[in-house]
């Protein structure tokens, strides 16, 4: 892979409902499940400090790359703000994260008819130190997710599920997205029919149900 290049460098971003830590291609060494989110907390507390006081000096040698993106459009500004840094020898974790080379702050400013709202977000990543390759990433990243979470919750009402017990979250998610897969496949077959709908026609007749798990197999 080149540097010039995103290809597979954060096919692993996911969302980490505990943490605002996103994880890019960077596999955690040695943890088991139970003691995963306690090293992620961690990790996002030691992230976050040492970003924010980096960006917090006029001038600072440790942030070595910074990009801005701004949109404008519907009485809505939206200032975007990626710094990067690869001097993470202080991070106690990083021998724990097979890949890591740089950590990330991307802030977002947004002003909607002269409110302004700011969010951070804080990234671990295996990309290079250049914020525009990794802002561009990120946001490529998010634009696939917000359109699979919203056909998620059409298709399956995500949003309105109550099971969050352990792992059954998590699960739940895999059994979904494999679901919406095996529909995806099968769609052609059914002209005019959406996805929900054909979940539904799934439930409510052997034949469509049998035919969506050959088209999955084949």
């Amino acid at each position: 892979m080149t540097d010039g290049s995103t290809d597979n460098h954060w096919l692993a971003l996911r969302r980490l409902e505990r943490s605002a830590v996103k994880v890019a291609c960077c596999v955690l060494r040695g943890a088991d499940r139970s003691n995963a989110d306690r090293l992620l907390d961690t990790l996002n507390e030691d992230v976050r400090l040492f970003l924010e006081s980096e960006t917090r000096k006029h001038t600072s040698l440790l942030i070595e790359d910074k990009h801005e993106d701004l949109d404008k459009g519907h009485g809505r500004i939206e200032t975007r703000t990626c710094v990067v840094s690869s001097h993470i020898d202080w991070l106690t974790q990083k021998s724990d994260w097979a890949g890591l080379k740089t950590i990330v702050m991307i802030e977002e400013q947004c002003d909607i008819k002269g409110k302004l709202t700011t969010e951070r977000r804080f990234f671990i990543s295996n990309l290079p130190p250049k914020a525009q390759l990794i802002a561009g990433a990120v946001r490529s990243h998010w634009m696939v997710e917000n359109n699979l979470h919203w056909t998620l919750d059409v298709v399956s009402n995500e949003d309105t599920s109550r099971v969050h017990k352990e792992h059954a979250g998590e699960n739940m998610a895999i059994i979904r997205h494999i679901v919406l897969n095996m529909l995806n496949q099968a769609k052609s077959a059914f002209k005019g029919v959406g996805l929900k709908a054909l979940r539904k026609k799934a439930g409510w007749g052997n034949n469509t149900l049998s035919y969506i798990l050959k088209q999955s197999l084949t």
